[in-house]
């Protein structure tokens, strides 16, 4: 049988749980202590711990992963085999490794049929398709509802396929950080008043 990305992360969220799994699982597949996972500490991983011993279905997960390309997985990296907290930009990938390009739409995300969907289809639909949390789901939802209305149309749910722009950006910062901006403060690692 073939294992895809989204059966290999409900595997490893089922054997390294959160809230601690991804450091326990980054730790035992860190074989040589280097704080990163190559493929063959990936591959062992893999089969002694999750019993998935397909080395194509291996090696197609750890490419999704390695989203620098350079054969190696940083923390980051790997814990998206079992986070369950993400913001946007970190649902986005999400959303490309395990359903692709396109997806989803409202009519995916709308239970009732109504063309709008509410928080509750939201962190429902994140959670059965994508293992995503409840309080992940409430945060990117509050993100995603910048004009407050409590649903979300086309036009948000779309920001989920494609990078924003520069004023959509700007009034999901504001609507998730208010007017002081810490974003801008978070962000300025050297302090230097510039990104």
């Amino acid at each position: 049988d073939s294992v895809s990305f989204s059966d290999m992360r409900l595997l490893a969220i089922g054997e390294f749980p959160p809230p601690d799994g991804s450091d326990a699982a980054f730790a035992l597949a860190d074989a040589d202590r280097s704080n990163r996972i190559d493929f063959s500490e990936f591959s062992l991983l893999a089969c002694f711990s999750l019993a998935v011993v397909n080395l194509t279905d291996l090696q197609s997960v750890f490419s999704k992963l390695d989203v620098g390309r350079n054969g190696v997985l940083m923390p980051e990296q790997f814990s998206f085999l079992t986070t369950t907290s993400f913001d946007v930009p970190a649902l986005r990938h999400l959303i490309l490794m395990i359903l692709g390009v396109g997806r989803p739409s409202v009519e995916e995300l709308d239970a009732s049929g109504d063309g709008l969907v509410p928080a509750p289809e939201f962190a429902a639909w994140l959670s059965q398709t994508l293992s995503v949390g409840n309080a992940s789901a409430s945060r990117i939802f509050s993100d995603l509802d910048v004009c407050q209305r409590g649903v979300l149309g086309t036009h948000q749910i779309n920001l989920l396929l494609r990078q924003t722009d520069v004023v959509v950006m700007r009034a999901m910062l504001h609507s998730h950080y208010g007017r002081d901006w810490r974003a801008f403060a978070a962000a300025d690692f050297n302090v230097d008043g510039k990104l």
